[in-house]
């Protein structure tokens, strides 16, 4: 078999999503505060006749950036006060639904620029000032970007998963939906939903957004290139942990919400960190694995796939820092990467952020 099949190289490994929960009394002034300033978003609302868009500067911020107040609460009446800034969104309430007070979701951006775990402490901060101090992980997203692997070359019937949904998301101009393929007598019925546009395969799901765990396989600069274009400086992240800027990057990303992640005795931010690789180890050596067949008809026993070994030794011991993260949303299309590093034809007009 020729050795280029086994190039593949993990070039980023992080946590990219991270939604936290916080349990206690928020402080009696903090309360007031939220909802002076709340009262003032929903007059400045009323006064524009806009509904969702007005936001307030609150004394409050992150990152060296203001948090902002909606004039709604957020989760059907769940949270109070919803504020938000571009390192995270924060939704603060009285606890009337399972105790918990406050609820936060850091963006990527925020998490690599600092690493997750100094991400985390600013927000920690942030709750201790209000009172709060008692957390719990509520959703993590671990992933891997390899490099060398094209979505191309990926095959459905190549992955032996416990996953009972299962989605290709291609790109082509029509859409094609299948639902209740057959499976052999040790598989759960799964749905498979495939969608083609312009014949390229983009995304492989496993499970639902709603599931306790489910996994996305994808084109990460592709995905970058249509839906995330502030999120360029990844192609740095890349670069210095060995991507020769011309290999496709595939990227693997476990999700795990609140139901796995009490499963596997993760109660605190102490047991995350410290569980991290095995949270990983599980997804990718029990839960589902790449295999290359073997002809045999037992797929539980065909060999794993070079590629997925790769994806299997990536680790989280440190946060993924990338410290420049907003210049490089400026300056990253310079040089070759809209023709030579993402192979797509777009103008540098229009990627330019401004």
């Amino acid at each position: 078999m020729p050795a280029a099949q086994y190039c593949y190289q993990v070039v980023g490994a992080s946590v990219d999503t991270l939604e936290v929960n916080g349990y206690g009394d928020v402080r009696a002034e903090v309360q007031a505060q939220l909802a002076a300033l709340q009262a003032e978003a929903i007059a400045e609302r009323d006064a524009r006749r806009q509904k969702g868009e007005t936001r307030v500067p609150t004394p409050w911020g992150l990152d060296g950036q203001r948090l902002c107040i909606a004039p709604h609460g957020a989760r059907k009446g769940q949270f109070q006060w919803h504020l938000d800034c571009p390192a995270a969104a924060i939704e603060v309430g009285l606890g009337a639904f399972n105790d918990i007070t406050v609820h936060a979701r850091l963006s990527s951006t925020f998490l690599h620029q600092h690493g997750y775990l100094a991400a985390w402490g600013l927000v920690a901060d942030l709750w201790e000032s209000w009172g709060i101090t008692t957390y719990q992980p509520s959703e993590v997203h671990l992933y891997a970007d390899v490099a060398g692997m094209a979505m191309d070359s990926l095959r459905r019937r190549d992955f032996v998963t416990r996953a009972r949904i299962t989605r290709w998301h291609v790109e082509d101009a029509h859409i094609i939906h299948l639902v209740g393929e057959k499976r052999n007598a040790e598989r759960q019925a799964a749905g498979v939903q495939v969608i083609h546009r312009y014949g390229q395969q983009e995304t492989l799901e496993f499970g639902r957004k709603v599931s306790a765990h489910a996994c996305s396989i994808y084109d990460k600069p592709k995905e970058i290139r249509q839906h995330s274009p502030d999120k360029v400086w990844f192609a740095d992240i890349w670069r210095r942990n060995g991507w020769n800027e011309r290999d496709p990057v595939t990227r693997v990303e476990m999700r795990y919400k609140r139901a796995l992640l009490h499963e596997m005795g993760i109660e605190t931010m102490e047991d995350l960190w410290a569980m991290l690789l095995r949270m990983w180890a599980y997804s990718t050596q029990e839960w589902m694995r790449h295999t290359t067949p073997d002809g045999t008809p037992e797929s539980q026993r065909w060999p794993l796939s070079r590629f997925w070994q790769v994806v299997q030794e990536a680790t989280f011991l440190v946060g993924e820092v990338e410290p420049a993260a907003r210049d490089k949303q400026r300056h990253f299309h310079e040089g070759r990467i809209l023709s030579t590093i993402m192979g797509y034809l777009e103008s540098w007009a229009a990627w330019h952020i401004g």
